[in-house]
């Protein structure tokens, strides 16, 4: 008898449900009538799961970010999946998109998958957070990038050369590599200087201890592990709780045990006050950010969330591009020749890095093509609307229920042959002097649009302008391994997309 009542009332509950979220899509805008969009087609009684397993076949052969572009070539830029009754929109359509981040921001939040990421960044961090949580943290961060905003080029120049030893140690014979690992050495060490006035030390060998009793690879490695497990976690969306090992517990510890030393003393420093002995004091972004706030755990989820983003993209970045300068000689030789006539062989300033034009065309073109984050999510808050995709011609407006998710893909937005010709999928970086893409607004969106737009990305560009240039005046040759050409490119898309297959490739000096 209780298990027919608690059945009845699961059932009760779910009609109920549907009917109260069913309602509110008949509606209008605009004296346009609100339509459902196409759905992803599988069978009711598999409740989803069709679709969804699907999906993870795709993610483990790292495939995920075509499997976006295939379903909206076949269903159109906005369609729908349902799973056990829950209705998640998604979408490259690129007003849509607009209407999310920017024109109707008050009605979406981040989804409650990012809750997945508080063992690691905290609640106090910007990515994690809503409303006026998040309007605090944007207000605190905002002047520290500011200030920030001219890079400390002498900095980068220390790991590039502490990165090319590096590579001269442990090359093979054949002068073959794998530039990604390398890649994500180089970054995490130059963004912790940024942020914690230290490097961890990933260039430098393993297990040689910092004075902290850790060794200086254990950061790194216990970083990448639990950003691993976040991914895991996060496609668990609401049940992210499940999945908790106690070596992702471990990984957290170790990264927050590093991170509080630094935090301790940035607050000390504060307190007692900088000592004026004449010398111009190098900008550290924790110290700056601790005239805002000494709160240890502010400071600490912070800088833990601009590091996760700043790493990770530049890194990201970094590696598509020499996968595609690998790829494309002609556009490569083009580039060193635009670097050639502006540099020469001299270290770089920033102003010269602006001035190069294709340098510019390739990072965009390659952003555009692989961005860092293929794929982004929201929440409804309230009962709202997309402005297009319902209906058969998807020229409707969609209505949402509280708590229904758009998932937009800027991979498959990048790769819109009516934005940007039937060539699309090409590494093109000519495409970004023709008119028609210099106007592309918001069909370009590798650092995400309106009040949320990235705060570093002026920084990240920087960077990987500085180390691309850096690379180019440095080896000459740099092709693609022999043992990889041919390959198909693939995608490792967790958190940062990265190649699913690294980037060999052949450097000789």
């Amino acid at each position: 008898m209780i298990l027919y009542a608690a059945i009845s009332l699961l059932l009760g509950a779910f009609v109920f449900r549907w009917i109260s979220h069913n309602a509110k899509r008949i509606c209008t805008v605009n004296g346009r009538r609100c339509e459902d969009p196409p759905m992803r087609p599988e069978p009711w009684y598999t409740f989803g799961l069709r679709g969804q397993l699907a999906t993870v076949k795709a993610s483990k052969a790292q495939r995920l970010p075509l499997r976006m572009v295939q379903m909206c070539d076949a269903l159109g830029e906005t369609w729908a999946y349902s799973l056990f009754g829950t209705r998640t929109i998604i979408t490259r359509d690129q007003r849509n998109i607009q209407a999310v981040l920017a024109t109707q921001f008050d009605d979406f939040g981040l989804a409650t998958d990012r809750d997945a990421m508080h063992a690691l960044l905290g609640t106090e961090a910007i990515f994690t957070q809503n409303g006026p949580a998040w309007s605090k943290s944007r207000a605190l961060l905002r002047p520290s990038f500011d200030r920030a905003a001219v890079a400390d080029l002498d900095r980068l120049e220390i790991f590039f050369t502490r990165m090319k030893q590096r590579i001269e140690e442990t090359i093979p014979a054949d002068r073959c590599m794998d530039m990604q690992t390398m890649y994500q050495k180089l970054t995490m060490d130059a963004s912790s200087d940024f942020l914690l006035g230290n490097a961890v030390g990933a260039l430098e060998e393993e297990g040689k201890d910092d004075g902290s009793g850790l060794a200086v690879q254990t950061f790194t490695g216990a970083f990448d592990v639990a950003q691993s497990v976040i991914a895991i976690r996060w496609a668990l969306s609401n049940l992210y709780w499940v999945y908790n090992p106690r070596f992702f517990r471990d990984a957290c510890s170790i990264v927050h045990t590093q991170v509080q030393r630094y935090v301790k003393r940035a607050i000390q420093l504060r307190t007692a006050g900088t000592p004026q002995d004449g010398k111009k004091k190098r900008y550290v972004f924790m110290e700056v950010l601790s005239e805002s706030s000494q709160d240890p755990r502010v400071l600490q989820d912070q800088v833990l969330s601009v590091m996760l983003a700043g790493r990770d993209t530049t890194a990201s970045l970094l590696s598509w591009t020499t996968l595609c300068l690998a790829r494309h000689p002609e556009a490569q030789k083009k580039l060193r020749q635009a670097i050639r006539e502006t540099i020469g062989d001299r270290i770089p300033t920033q102003a010269e890095l602006r001035s190069i034009t294709y340098l510019r065309w390739v990072l965009h073109e390659v952003l555009r093509l692989y961005p860092p984050l293929h794929a982004n999510t929201r929440c409804a808050t309230k009962y709202t609307t997309l402005p297009y995709g319902g209906g058969a011609d998807g020229s409707s407006p969609i209505a949402l229920a509280p708590g229904e998710k758009v998932i937009y893909s800027l991979f498959a937005l990048h790769r819109r042959k009516d934005l940007y010709g039937d060539d699309a999928d090409s590494f093109r970086p000519e495409r970004w002097g023709e008119e028609r893409v210099r106007k592309i607004g918001w069909g370009w969106l590798p650092f995400n649009g309106g009040p949320r737009i990235c705060l570093g990305q002026q920084m990240a560009l920087t960077h990987a302008s500085y180390f691309v240039a850096r690379m180019l005046q440095t080896f000459a040759v740099l092709e693609e391994d022999p043992k990889v050409v041919g390959q198909p490119v693939t995608f490792d898309a967790k958190i940062t997309m990265y190649s699913g297959n690294g980037v060999g490739v052949r450097l000789v000096l």
